[in-house]
């Protein structure tokens, strides 16, 4: 089994509506393309680290399954390519590890 995290940093002056499209869609993706586990997806509550972030965590059951959804039509134009619209990508980091 495999878990991904992804810590999307928001930029300083990004707009509140581009901010809650970005969260939609990350919460909309595991149902729209499928292959997750287990899924969930929301704002960093702030208590030891800054608000200004996103988060969404994945559970795949093979490194395969994870691929094919990072690489899937959706994520790669509703997430990837409208990424930096929000996020620092300087800032934001994608974590993966085998459980």
């Amino acid at each position: 089994m495999f878990r991904h995290i992804f810590i999307g940093v928001v930029k300083p002056k990004a707009e509140e509506s581009k901010i809650n499209d970005r969260l939609k869609v990350m919460k909309s993706i595991a149902k729209e393309v499928g292959g997750v586990t287990n899924f969930a997806a929301g704002r960093n509550l702030g208590w030891y680290t800054p608000d200004d972030t996103l988060i969404l965590t994945g559970d795949f059951e093979s490194k395969e399954a994870r691929m094919k959804f990072v690489n899937s039509d959706y994520h790669m134009q509703k997430l990837a390519a409208v990424a930096g619209e929000v996020f620092d990508m300087d800032k934001s980091a994608g974590y993966q590890f085998e459980f």
